[in-house]
């Protein structure tokens, strides 16, 4: 299974090899920094910040169709609401590896357009 979908990025940003560019390095950075925050605060043990950071990851991974970063992010969420934060270094973890797939499968994307 792909780390990225294109076809959801081209629903996003259209076939503009610049736009598709810039939104996604928007996103590369966001979700870079929102990791940085889970690894920290699941190494705190900060439920709450686990489940406000893994929310934002989210929304913002589904919206440029990083389902697999979305994925991990949602069951982080639900970690942290419900206060149990076992296997959350896992997530994250696994977060970030997609999160690495999705900049080299963007690449083959700007490549492609």
């Amino acid at each position: 299974m792909a780390a990225l979908d294109f076809k959801r990025v081209r629903e996003a940003a259209g076939d503009d090899p610049e736009f598709i560019q810039e939104l996604m390095e928007l996103y590369l950075e966001d979700a870079a920094e929102r990791l940085q925050e889970l690894r920290a605060a699941v190494s705190n043990g900060s439920t709450d910040e686990v489940a406000r950071s893994a929310h934002k990851l989210k929304g913002s991974s589904a919206n440029v169709g990083a389902q697999g970063i979305s994925d991990c992010a949602k069951t982080l969420e639900e970690m942290g609401k419900n206060g149990d934060l076992q296997g959350a270094e896992a997530l994250v973890d696994r977060a970030q590896a997609d999160l690495d797939l999705v900049k080299t499968e963007l690449q083959t994307l700007l490549d492609s357009l």
